[in-house]
């Protein structure tokens, strides 16, 4: 098809009656043909000829995620006329605009654009190739990236609000929405409440902040139950859920849960413990914009007190317990009491993005995050918490992070791509269920705009904003940064100085 596409397959032939054409799709052609059979998931059907002439199929029925199209036709004698993808894209624009003297950061750009809009069909979703689900995790990237490049707000609202409803009894969110599954993620449902604040900064929309509260307290009770009076968060030990952060080592799932003791209360987590800190923010912040609600069944203020009070058990608790001297960064586990020896990016650029690192602390943790190569690095999903982690500090680790940008997905291009990978083993990841197309991996483009053009928000909605481009080898840019219900901004960036107007 000449890139990734997504939409419907399309097939116009002449053949005999009761012809077989057996079709196949996929995003590559690694193994010489189509991968049509991945680990017991099957991406391939049958169209059988009513031999009446030139007919034409249409399978509406099923979406392709796809770069290539492969037919198997049990004949001889037949004429193809078409065989193809029609696309179905949800209707976006590309409001926001990004340029700059680089060509392989403006081609960045772009092909995240085009990563971002494969992945919006009925909801946001994490491949148009195999799952084609919402996930919290996975749609907090694709909004966030998407509110600078289409300045819409219908579908990240309706996704939102989708994995609210499928809300279970024990206060998690699905793992998927709409879905029943037999697992369920605990730091996505934390995800979700950064994702719901996320949405008001960007939109001002307090009245869906209102509607999607009962959903978010009822997020944090269990999490504040699940601490038994504790102030940082372990393990569930239940067999539902999936103790997941990112796929890199020791963080997808269950780290030494073959010896953790279920009675010792000393079992931590700290990239959980980070996301309920994080997540704890973003209630007080949006029960501070609620206080116009507050109602004799409801007090917002109050509730921002609560919040502000399990925020700082965890700010008092998290340095003394996780740090390492030794390694000078934090571990990510303690195990029966004991730190256990796992050093990561992410829970140290998540420590740094919850502002739980001393302030004596904050440069050291940093350096480890940039340049200690013995840290199990970020995958390109986590990657958006170690960047920002590090461009929070300002001009210091700029130059790092485009560079590291320009490294990975520039690999990502020069490998063939016209669309972000899930991670950077390509198809070959997953027991070869690698997908070629990850709405997460769009990460680049919020960068982009938000510390490389410098413009943030920094009130609800939009209102206000903050200017700060940080400086880069890359010493021209400029770019359109759309705010809802207010002027949008332009950007330019020289040599000889920086314009908004």
């Amino acid at each position: 098809l000449g890139k990734e596409t997504a939409g419907i397959f399309d097939l116009e032939i002449e053949a005999e009656r009761g012809t077989v054409v057996n079709i196949g799709y996929g995003e590559h052609l690694d193994d010489l043909r189509v991968r049509t059979n991945v680990g017991g998931r099957c991406f391939s059907g049958k169209y059988t000829c009513k031999g009446n002439g030139i007919e034409h199929f249409t399978h509406f029925n099923k979406r392709f995620g796809c770069r290539y199209i492969e037919l198997m036709v049990e004949s001889g004698n037949f004429d193809l006329y078409y065989a193809g993808v029609l696309p179905t894209v949800y209707p976006v624009k590309n409001v926001g605009r990004f340029g700059c003297c680089d060509s392989l950061h403006n081609k960045i750009h772009d092909v995240c654009i085009d990563t971002l809009k494969l992945c919006m069909h009925e909801h946001y979703e994490d491949t148009p190739w195999r799952e084609q689900a919402l996930y919290a995790m996975d749609s907090r990237n694709q909004i966030l990236c998407g509110y600078y490049a289409f300045g819409e707000f219908d579908m990240p609202k309706a996704s939102i609000r989708l994995l609210a409803l499928s809300q279970l009894d024990n206060g998690l969110l699905e793992i998927c929405a709409p879905a029943k599954s037999a697992t369920t993620i605990p730091s996505f449902s934390l995800q979700w409440i950064l994702e719901l604040y996320e949405y008001v900064l960007y939109s001002g929309d307090t009245d869906f902040a209102y509607e999607m509260w009962p959903y978010a307290e009822r997020i944090i009770s269990a999490f504040w139950r699940k601490a038994g009076g504790r102030d940082l968060i372990g393990p569930w030990f239940d067999k539902r859920c999936w103790e997941f952060y990112e796929w890199m080592p020791g963080l997808c799932g269950g780290y030494m849960s073959n010896v953790r003791d279920r009675n010792n209360r000393e079992n931590y987590d700290a990239p959980l413990s980070c996301f309920y800190m994080i997540a704890l923010d973003s209630m007080v912040k949006i029960a501070k914009w609620l206080v116009p609600y507050t109602s004799e069944d409801i007090d917002f203020m109050e509730k921002a007190s609560w919040f502000e009070m399990l925020a700082s058990g965890i700010r008092d608790s998290f340095d003394d317990v996780f740090w390492n001297e030794d390694k000078g960064c934090y571990a990510s586990f303690v195990v029966n009491g004991e730190l256990t020896n796992h050093f990561c990016k992410l829970t140290n650029a998540l420590a740094l993005y919850a502002k739980l690192v001393p302030e004596d602390k904050i440069f050291a943790v940093a350096d480890k995050l940039a340049y200690d190569d013995t840290l199990i690095d970020t995958s390109l999903s986590a990657s958006i918490f170690k960047y920002e982690a590090l461009l929070m500090l300002g001009d210091t680790y700029a130059q790092f992070v485009f560079d590291q940008i320009g490294q990975k997905w520039g690999h990502m291009l020069y490998s063939g791509a016209t669309s972000f990978w899930e991670t950077e083993k390509g198809a070959w990841d997953f027991d070869n269920a690698g997908s070629l197309c990850h709405g997460w991996s769009a990460v680049p483009l919020l960068l982009y705009y938000k510390y490389l053009l410098g413009v943030s928000p920094k009130t609800k909605g939009f209102e206000d904003y903050t200017f700060k481009p940080l400086r880069t080898s890359i010493i021209e840019a400029h770019g359109n940064i759309i705010r809802k219900n207010a002027k949008p901004l332009f950007v330019g960036i020289t040599p000889q100085g920086v314009v908004v107007e």
